[in-house]
């Protein structure tokens, strides 16, 4: 579904975009912007992130990555597109959203990742229909 604000509105509101609603049913607290390093291509709203700690930017988590990246730490809220250079982009740190729409990397699965990621304060809903 997709909302369009018209100008229509009464005197003084003005045409401001278009927000269209997606499954995530976000609901965090906390939320940080944060560096997606160049070559992840695009990085869809609802994708686990995790953060190498060398670097501190964030990548897609791989279940088999071994540079800090495969610990999930956020999902990302935005869609941005680090193809060609890092990007900045807005990650939920703290908070709930819909388990069934998010974008797992390699070797992850809701059930896998479930007990880790609400130590860290991220809880992921079931949500029925």
């Amino acid at each position: 579904m997709s909302v369009n604000y018209s100008a229509n509105h009464a005197n003084g509101f003005t045409t401001e975009g278009s927000v269209t609603a997606d499954k995530l049913f976000d609901n965090f607290t906390v939320r940080l912007k944060g560096t997606v390093l160049s070559g992840q291509g695009v990085t869809l709203r609802g994708t686990a992130m995790g953060r190498i700690t060398a670097s501190g930017k964030w990548v897609k988590s791989l279940s088999a990555s071994s540079d800090g990246s495969q610990i999930i730490r956020g999902i990302m809220l935005d869609t941005v597109d680090a193809t060609s250079a890092d990007v900045e982009g807005v990650i939920g740190r703290i908070g709930s959203c819909n388990g069934g729409a998010v974008t797992l990397g390699t070797g992850h699965t809701l059930a896998s990742i479930f007990d880790a990621s609400l130590d860290r304060g991220l809880f992921f809903d079931t949500v029925i229909g």
